[in-house]
């Protein structure tokens, strides 16, 4: 394995053997090294092993046979590594172990990370790269990480008196659900209005587990927060009205 401090100092020295501005996108490709260590996946002694559940309908059912591939990065402004330390499945319960070998560059630095391959049409991603980051592991080590991942439903907002929302208030609202490491990141859209702004459009969202819709209205001056939970069933798209006068 190369030291990631070798391999910066040879992107350094090619940057400028060939000229900044000329050199950049050639730097950038030939410095970015994918590196297969699947081999660590084999070791016997000093094992670090990561664990755990990847699962859907508020963590109630487990997703079977997702593909996971664990990888170490280390970057910096120029250049970088992406190692691939191990790949494994989850079984018919969501459940996944993976077993690999922390080498000695590795160590403090860089951070490792799970990719997990679902369908995304019928599961929810506000990212393009699905993935479970892990930072400071230790070699010898068993770290357990579930991770709800939600089915997607969809809802369609509309909003009612948007014509009497004057320059000075406010109207907004987030729709949020559990997800993420543990299921107790809540994450979701955040909705604003002004008078001018579509008065209705579909969003994606999490189904078949609690949806926190949380509006938010300042209005002649008064600001007041309202507060609701809704359960949108799986592929299937509700209706929810905003009301600036309510």
């Amino acid at each position: 394995m190369q030291k990631p401090g070798r391999f910066m100092k040879k992107c350094i020295q090619l940057f400028f053997t060939i000229g900044i501005i000329a050199a950049l996108p050639v730097v950038l490709s030939n410095c970015l090294a994918n590196e297969n260590d699947l081999i660590s996946q084999n070791c016997v002694s000093g094992c670090t092993r990561l664990e755990g559940r990847l699962t859907t309908n508020s963590g109630s059912t487990g997703i079977a046979n997702v593909k996971l591939t664990l990888t170490w990065s280390y970057r910096q402004m120029i250049g970088g590594i992406t190692r691939t330390k191990a790949a494994t499945t989850t079984d018919a319960n969501g459940y996944y172990s993976i077993n690999f070998l922390m080498r000695d560059d590795e160590l403090g630095s860089g951070y490792y990370k799970i990719d997990y391959i679902v369908d995304k049409t019928e599961y929810l991603s506000f990212y393009p790269e699905n993935s479970i980051s892990l930072y400071n592991l230790k070699k010898d080590t068993l770290v357990t990480t579930n991770y709800l991942i939600p089915k997607k439903a969809f809802m369609k907002w509309n909003v009612v008196n948007q014509n009497q929302i004057q320059p000075s208030d406010y109207f907004s609202a987030d729709v949020l659900s559990l997800m993420g490491y543990d299921g107790k990141e809540k994450s979701g859209a955040v909705l604003y209005w002004t008078n001018t702004s579509p008065s209705s459009s579909v969003i994606e969202v999490a189904g078949n587990q609690p949806l926190y819709v949380i509006t938010y209205k300042t209005k002649g001056g008064v600001r007041t927060v309202k507060y609701d939970t809704i359960t949108i069933p799986t592929r299937q798209t509700a209706d929810y009205t905003f009301d600036f006068n309510k």
